[in-house]
């Protein structure tokens, strides 16, 4: 098909359902969904689709009560596809390795968090400065942009920026009486959810918890003072915690094995897709059921 240029990678899929074209089309279709090369089999339906929907498909395959299987690629960059899903262990992994490296590099999205809102205005005239942007390199030195922020404005006591995944973490705070009021500090870094501490990066007060750690949500993490010669003073709450929190969910299928597990793992993926996911694993705990374990984290600041 003369589009099959402009749609890039696509996947291979059979539907194991008897059901017109047109109705098996618009289902897809109202999930905004495109579905290409549609045939009846024996078998069911087969069709193709962007690689990029893989996970939608298989998210939705439960409600429309379709059992649904991925049998190979087609379009550009399909043959290097088949290599992975066919050749052994060993290549696979050294083509997903090339292609991780390759996508890893470029910033995916710009995150601000503290007072970054309030500063965005100053932040992004040294990002854009430096050229970074969505879409382009991560920086090479991460604490010498840090400094170049912190140093471009008296409104900005403290700049940390940081690579999370395909994430650029950017935490500014604001100097305390030149955008915000003294009685306006950030006394205390809350807790937003339950789970287990990762990472702490403290730089003012004092933190009450450390890594492996179980928190709630409320838990106070860092809290805004100091000890010095048995005396407590009062400072502003500087930092940010990563919390991994743990989900899980049962998903039901139509068989067992690799191709199911595989489906549910997707589908979890699918599911979590805003998150900044850890891991995810499916474990076969009853005939045909998955019970699926979702891991991300969450920054505390």
């Amino acid at each position: 098909m003369r589009g099959d240029k402009k749609r890039g990678l696509l996947g291979r899929y059979e539907a194991a359902v008897k059901t017109d074209e047109r109705v098996f089309i618009e289902s897809f279709k109202r999930r905004n969904i495109p579905l290409y090369d549609v045939k009846k089999t024996k078998r069911g339906v087969r069709f193709t689709s962007p690689v990029t929907n893989r996970g939608k498909i298989f998210a939705i395959s439960d409600n429309m009560c379709y059992n649904i299987k991925e049998i190979g690629y087609k379009g550009k960059f399909a043959f290097a596809a088949n290599a992975v899903k066919n050749a052994g262990l060993l290549v696979a992994f050294a083509l997903l390795c090339v292609f991780c490296v390759r996508v890893d590099g470029y910033i995916g999205k710009i995150v601000f968090t503290g007072d970054g809102n309030l500063l965005k205005k100053e932040t992004e005239l040294v990002l854009f400065s430096e050229n970074v942007c969505v879409g382009g390199k991560f920086p090479a030195d991460l604490n010498e942009l840090s400094r170049k922020i912190a140093l471009s404005s008296e409104k900005i006591e403290f700049a940390s920026v940081k690579k999370s995944g395909r994430k650029l973490i950017v935490e500014v705070r604001a100097a305390a009486g030149k955008t915000l009021p003294l009685n306006e500090w950030k006394k205390r870094i809350i807790s937003p959810c339950d789970g287990v501490v990762r990472r702490i990066s403290r730089y003012s007060g004092t933190a009450l918890v450390s890594v492996g750690e179980a928190v709630k949500k409320g838990d106070v993490l860092i809290d805004g003072f100091f000890e010095r010669n048995g005396e407590r003073f009062a400072t502003e709450s500087l930092g940010d915690v990563e919390i991994a929190v743990t989900e899980k969910f049962d998903y039901k299928t139509s068989g067992e094995g690799k191709e199911y597990s595989d489906r549910a793992k997707a589908v979890a993926r699918e599911k979590f897709g805003e998150r900044d996911v850890i891991s995810v694993t499916a474990e076969l705990t009853a005939p045909k059921t998955y019970t699926v374990t979702v891991i991300y984290a969450v920054i505390a600041s």
